[in-house]
């Protein structure tokens, strides 16, 4: 496309009073007739800001079914054009994914009918991809992501609930888990429930796949899920979650869901979404597949003698009476339990040197293995 030719588009119809839309409904390429979404994430690397807008020279052509077809001239339809050609790129990656991973689905077991039926017009979701390269407990220093996640108000719902679900002393006595681990489980995955997401997980996991950083896991991720709606145990809009896939209130991934989510209030459904007893018990049963021993701490907070060695961070894993030996002692002065002393241990420092030392017992990797 030659500088400021026109370039038609189809925009919402509030874009052409304000100037200051964050989203262009259909883009509709020159050459090929081909209707691609553009959305706000995108007009950064196309150059397209407020000022541009509103300097835009656009020509009505007509209203329909509530969008504008208009012709767009100028440095908006340069930043447009140059768009459009980066998506029909991106396009021909994401067809060509397509296209690969539908083969390996069959392999998997899956219908061509439930993959037409479920992927069928699928595209990815921008905001999948921008949120999958800024994950807050991997940007943040240790003390400020435990500030923002922690709250007197979220210990003292915990405390309630603690009181209130009688449920619990059933799942802590079945699968051996404490129930303080898992309302902090509940807490930390969905603030109790209330935050369990609206993504589509499809969708998500089509996004992720089709990006490619973590293909293997997220298409595993795909075919599972897929797998769910086939068994007709949850449907397609039921299957909702967080960005990366996580669902429920205990934020289990499909293949997780599949694997380890259990019926415990004896409805005869897995409801990880509405049953704080389903959730709850299927998290003990997933620590449970990730290692958890019953009668076993997860970490002790400890004292570190002057001159330590501070390469053993994050290295051996020994029982405490080796750390003993080598002058680490309980903060608190307790002595260890029979189950905690026979367990292997290994030293963290979360904030560094400078911050608090602890022995991450046997159970701290079962937690470290949920999800």
């Amino acid at each position: 496309m030659t500088p400021h030719e026109s370039i038609p588009v189809t925009l919402l119809t509030g874009f052409l009073g304000a100037g200051k839309t964050t989203l262009l409904n259909r883009l509709l390429a020159a050459n090929h007739g081909q209707r691609i979404a553009v959305v706000e994430n995108e007009f950064g690397a196309a150059g397209i800001d407020g000022a541009l807008l509103d300097r835009a020279a656009v020509s009505v052509v007509e209203l329909s079914n509530g969008c504008i077809c208009c012709t767009v001239q100028g440095e908006l339809g340069d930043a447009l054009a140059g768009l459009l050609a980066r998506r029909d790129a991106g396009e021909l990656a994401f067809d060509t994914w397509m296209q690969d991973f539908r083969g390996r689905a069959l392999a998997a077991g899956l219908s061509p009918e439930l993959l037409d039926r479920e992927l069928g017009g699928v595209i990815p979701d921008p905001r999948v991809i921008s949120l999958d390269s800024r994950q807050p407990e991997f940007s943040k220093p240790v003390g400020d992501y435990i500030r923002g996640v922690i709250s007197e108000d979220r210990v003292a719902v915990g405390r309630n609930k603690r009181e209130q679900l009688a449920f619990l002393a059933e799942i802590e006595a079945r699968y051996g888990v404490p129930r303080d681990i898992l309302l902090a489980v509940w807490a930390m995955e969905s603030a109790f429930g209330q935050l369990q997401g609206n993504f589509d997980v499809v969708r998500s996991m089509v996004s992720l796949s089709a990006d490619g950083r973590r293909r293997a896991w997220a298409e595993g991720e795909l075919i599972a899920a897929l797998k769910i709606i086939d068994s007709g145990e949850v449907t397609r809009a039921q299957l909702k979650g967080s960005w990366a896939g996580a669902m429920g209130q205990t934020q289990f991934i499909p293949t997780s869901f599949r694997a380890t989510a259990v019926d415990f209030d004896g409805d005869g459904r897995r409801d990880i979404w509405g049953s704080d007893a389903d959730a709850l018990a299927s998290a003990a049963n997933l620590l449970v597949r990730g290692g958890w021993k019953r009668n076993v701490g997860w970490a002790k907070e400890v004292i570190l003698p002057p001159g330590f060695d501070y390469s053993v961070t994050e290295g051996p894993r020994e029982i405490p009476a080796w750390w003993e030996a080598r002058g680490v002692r309980r903060a608190d002065g307790l002595p260890w339990t029979a189950q905690d002393a026979a367990s292997p241990a290994m030293l963290i420092l979360p904030a560094g040197a400078a911050g608090p030392a602890f022995l991450a017992l046997t159970n701290q990797f079962a937690i470290r293995n949920y999800n």
